[in-house]
């Protein structure tokens, strides 16, 4: 597969196309100068991107209200007048991977629209969408589509959100988007890999079959069941118990909890690599653990062991241009999304 530019992926979810009606004013040149968004359940990440190179990157912690917590950080930094990216997941949120009849590229999201049903959960005439062929070639009577959705109320009421606080929003993305795009962008051609995103609240999953996305998923477990079991276990807040495991060495009982905990995820990420294989004929080579839960001591190895197939952890791109060379405050692993939408 061949994306120009990664454009079309990166144009999958943006909103010049699929939330064009959603907003007023959009800018019809490309940006020069944008502030990235991440919007994680536990941090917000960002980065200040100038003509390709990175200016400048922060993370602040999530009390609970991200988008105020997001133009704190523009106010602070004075970026508050730049265009806004932000990346997005989550239930009202999905992507599906399908054969579609051949039809005249031009139309195939009208043709779509009138079928959506057959496809998404989601309410008839309640879902922005759009869609991308992966491969024009997939048979002689299909392509192979990426079909994305969100839920229209969800989009409406955090476009409300970043209007009253004046940011100046100018594209959304979803977060297995961004992290296919900074795979794409450093691998252009890749054996079969699964990327998966630990992140605080649930775990993101993607596979790629030799540079074509062939599956995407959110999983409902994260770092937050570890914290909560532990916190209870040693009467510890949950900030408490974050900062001793991310600062601590690792003890054994504590690698036997992760372990417990993270049985479920690993069965379905162990579920998904199987459907992988009976489905497109191969087998998955390699697992890139990547976002916040990346960071915890052993956790390579613990699903390593479960799943029985190469595990390593997976920085930020290389080819992401920083301004100055500078060591970040933070894991590089928290920075994989936003990273991906910065691109």
């Amino acid at each position: 597969m061949k994306i120009k530019g990664l454009e079309g992926i990166k144009q999958l979810v943006s909103i010049k196309s699929l939330f064009n009606k959603a907003v007023d004013k959009l800018t019809q040149t490309e940006v020069n100068e944008f502030v990235a968004f991440d919007f994680g359940a536990r941090y917000v990440k960002g980065l200040f991107v100038r003509d390709g190179r990175v200016e400048d990157a922060f993370v602040e912690k999530n009390k609970g209200k991200r988008v105020e917590t997001a133009a704190g950080l523009l106010r602070k930094k004075g970026l508050l007048s730049k265009k806004v990216k932000v990346s997005l997941k989550g239930q009202d949120t999905l992507i599906r991977y399908l054969p579609f009849p051949k039809v005249e590229k031009s139309k195939i999201k009208e043709v779509l629209g009138y079928e959506l049903s057959k496809y998404l959960p989601f309410p008839q005439g309640g879902t922005y969408f759009d869609a991308f062929i992966l491969d024009e070639n997939y048979s002689k009577e299909d392509f192979f589509v990426l079909l994305a959705a969100v839920k229209k109320n969800s989009i409406d009421l955090l476009l409300k959100e970043f209007r009253e606080e004046k940011m100046n929003i100018s594209e959304i993305v979803l977060n297995n988007v961004a992290l296919i795009n900074l795979l794409l962008h450093n691998q252009k051609t890749t054996p079969n890999i699964a990327i998966v995103d630990l992140g605080f609240s649930s775990t993101l999953l993607n596979l790629i079959k030799k540079g074509t996305p062939y599956l995407s998923r959110e999983i409902k477990t994260g770092v937050v069941n570890l914290l909560d079991k532990l916190s209870v276990a040693k009467s510890l807040s949950i900030d408490e118990i974050e900062d001793w495991l991310i600062n601590s060495a690792q003890e054994k009982d504590i690698l036997t909890v992760m372990e417990e905990l993270f049985f479920d995820l690993s069965e379905e990420i162990r579920n998904s690599l199987d459907y992988f294989e009976m489905n497109a004929g191969d087998r998955i080579e390699t697992v890139c653990l990547t976002g916040g839960g990346a960071r915890l001591k052993g956790i390579v190895e613990v699903i390593k062991t479960a799943l029985d197939i190469e595990v390593k952890l997976w920085e930020r791109g290389e080819s992401l241009n920083f301004k100055q060379d500078k060591t970040l405050s933070f894991p590089p692993q928290m920075m994989s999304v936003v990273s991906g939408l910065s691109l």
